[in-house]
């Protein structure tokens, strides 16, 4: 949409507006005006207001817009999941029709339409993991009240619990059933919208565990916090704390820390001073003995260097990689029939024995990538052939795919 059609829907809903409040608030429409004004008839030409028999009508793309500017905070940016299901669903119908009685313009609308609901669901699946990120990094709001801060939090987990619920409408089921196995519905529902769902389900679903957890440590920090409160109030009334009778229970020892003495004394020696060496003498000879450090053993001589002298090096033919073998064997059939061949067929047809497809397809991959590297760095030149990957569809609980099968065509540069 250029510049000046921007600037012509602005001056079009200038000039209308109070026309467009009526229409918001009239469910039977107004009564078109008799001489229309410049710009009504510009809004009536772009089917943004439509008439009938002689009454006007607001559109659903206009209703909408009115809806959403009149929402407030957060809901503004919250698409109903519901309204959104409905219209892909809608947009689904319209477009498998038009394309099955060929008219390939209407078809192009209704994708388009398809493709607009599932990315404003994917916008707001991000806006609002980014939110809530930032919400717990920021310390959890902008209160300096604990009470408030759990209020907030709450809050937030209902919001995005009831977000988690509504995503449950776009499951693996409920939007292949829509594609009819059409394949660009496939890639804008399965491969981009239920991928995005799927992840951002898992990240909410690991921000709302790290909020329960959070409003725990908050809730206890309350507590601590009001009991400290008590204390110091009851000091500053002028209180004091008995702690004699904690000191006489049993269990004291085990939680009251005793107090810090220092090394060192006097020897009481009484009036006379051959008393008092005597009983420093009786004193000195009953400590124990002291301790002899063991002298280190004395280092050993150092030797002379010896020389070394060098086996015979046995030269060894390099092992043959577990897939090169099997991957000739498919170029051959690929230059011979100039057909794609397929991995998993011609293992399950020529492979090893008691070797799985899974380990197969693993060990041909890596040796393909590694060919890849090899030609480009070492030669300076693209193969002439390339390795296509075959993917399960996405699974009802992960954005994982699994490679099922690969296929070895010829690269369309070399063709």
């Amino acid at each position: 949409m250029k510049a000046e059609l921007w600037e012509c829907l602005g001056k079009a809903l200038i000039d209308n507006a109070e026309l467009l409040e009526h229409l918001m608030l009239a469910d039977s429409g107004v009564p078109a005006p008799g001489k229309p004004k410049k710009w009504l008839t510009w809004i009536l030409g772009q089917q943004l207001i439509t008439e009938e028999d002689g009454v006007l009508h607001l559109s659903g793309e206009l209703l909408n817009l009115g809806i959403q500017l009149t929402k407030p905070g957060a809901e503004r940016f919250a698409p109903d999941m519901e309204e959104n299901y409905i219209q892909i669903r809608e947009g689904c119908e319209g477009y498998l029709d038009a394309k099955r009685d060929g008219r390939m313009d209407a078809a192009a609308e209704q994708h388009i339409r398809v493709r607009h609901s599932a990315r404003q669901i994917v916008v707001h699946l991000r806006r609002e993991s980014l939110g809530l990120r930032n919400f717990i990094e920021s310390g959890y709001g902008y209160s300096i009240r604990i009470a408030d801060r759990i209020r907030d939090i709450e809050s937030v987990v209902g919001r995005v619990q009831r977000l988690h619920e509504k995503l449950g409408l776009f499951s693996y089921d409920s939007l292949y059933t829509l594609t009819q196995g059409d394949r660009a519905l496939n890639r804008v529902l399965i491969n981009d919208l239920l991928g995005a769902v799927s992840n951002n389900r898992a990240e909410l679903l690991a921000l709302l565990a790290r909020l329960d957890t959070l409003t725990i440590q908050i809730r206890k920090q309350d507590t601590r916090l009001k009991k400290l409160h008590k204390v110091a109030l009851y000091l500053q009334s002028g209180g004091s704390f008995d702690l004699e009778p904690l000191l006489d229970q049993p269990n004291a020892a085990a939680w009251v820390a005793a107090s810090k003495q220092a090394i060192g004394g006097y020897l009481f020696t009484g009036n006379s001073p051959s008393e008092g060496l005597e009983a420093i003498e009786q004193l000195v000879s009953n400590l124990p003995k002291a301790k002899t450090k063991v002298a280190a053993p004395a280092e050993a001589e150092s030797r002379a260097a010896q020389p070394v002298t060098r086996a015979e090096g046995t030269s060894e033919e390099a092992v043959e990689p577990f897939a090169a073998h099997h991957f000739k064997a498919m170029l051959r059939d690929l230059v011979a029939t100039n057909r794609p061949q397929s991995a998993k067929a011609y293992w399950l047809d020529q492979g090893q024995p008691g070797v799985e497809t899974g380990i197969w397809l693993y060990a041909l991959d890596g040796f393909f990538v590694a060919l890849q590297a090899y030609a480009q760095n070492e030669e300076g030149r693209s193969l002439s052939y390339v390795l296509v990957s075959e993917e399960a569809p996405f699974d009802r609980i992960s954005a994982n795919r699994q490679v099922t099968d690969l296929w070895l065509k010829r690269s369309k540069t070399h063709a």
